[in-house]
């Protein structure tokens, strides 16, 4: 068993957590560094997981849309980013969250609006590739993708990285290796919000 406190010093509003959970023994090693070979004769990888080459290709479901169409709309006392007839985000009632939606979108030029799995957040790309380079003063988390993996922590499925936690999945384990999979495949590093910590818009970047 294990218990990790983190604590946010740096400024950026993110909120303190705990987590516990119970350690599984596993043969393969895990990377010593930044760069590592792996077994192919190995089933599991670091924490357990599949090993980082070994990953399958996700299965990816994206809807493509104009940028160039990109807009904000009022619906009542909400506020919508819309291409066309299609709706891209919910913002709320709060206009700022739109608009930097919309200038997410125009900065990275994504045209894509997918999902993997069954995961009801979406996540964004352009064409076939996903973003990089973080944006200004996005709000992000950084992780190493060949060291993330998918724990559960109590009754509950995240990806974490050390003693950092990811994305939660609750009790779906085949969406929190769908997610690990899209993140192994495109080596994703970065994952972004507008509007935490009820984020209206969650993208990632791969550098």
């Amino acid at each position: 068993m294990f218990e990790a406190l983190t604590v946010f010093v740096d400024g950026s509003g993110r909120h303190d957590f705990d987590m516990t959970g119970k350690l599984k023994h596993t043969a393969w090693a895990g990377p010593i560094g930044q760069s590592w070979e792996n077994n192919s004769g190995q089933g599991t990888g670091w924490g357990g997981g599949v090993p980082s080459g070994a990953s399958p290709r996700p299965e990816e479901s994206c809807a493509a849309f104009d940028p160039a169409k990109a807009q904000t709309v009022q619906a009542g006392t909400s506020w919508k980013v819309m291409a066309g007839n299609e709706t891209l985000v919910e913002a709320g009632a709060d206009e700022r969250n739109a608009l930097r939606v919309l200038a997410t979108i125009r900065h990275y030029r994504f045209d894509r609006k997918c999902h993997v799995g069954t995961a009801p957040t979406a996540y964004w790309k352009r064409g076939a590739a996903m973003a990089d380079g973080r944006m200004g003063e996005a709000d992000c988390i950084a992780f190493n993708p060949t060291t993330a993996h998918a724990s559960q922590i109590g009754h509950r499925w995240k990806i974490v990285d050390g003693v950092q936690w990811i994305a939660d999945f609750g009790d779906d384990k085949k969406q929190a290796d769908a997610m690990l999979s899209l993140i192994r495949s495109y080596h994703l590093d970065e994952e972004c919000f507008v509007a935490r910590p009820n984020p209206v818009m969650v993208y990632w970047l791969s550098h």
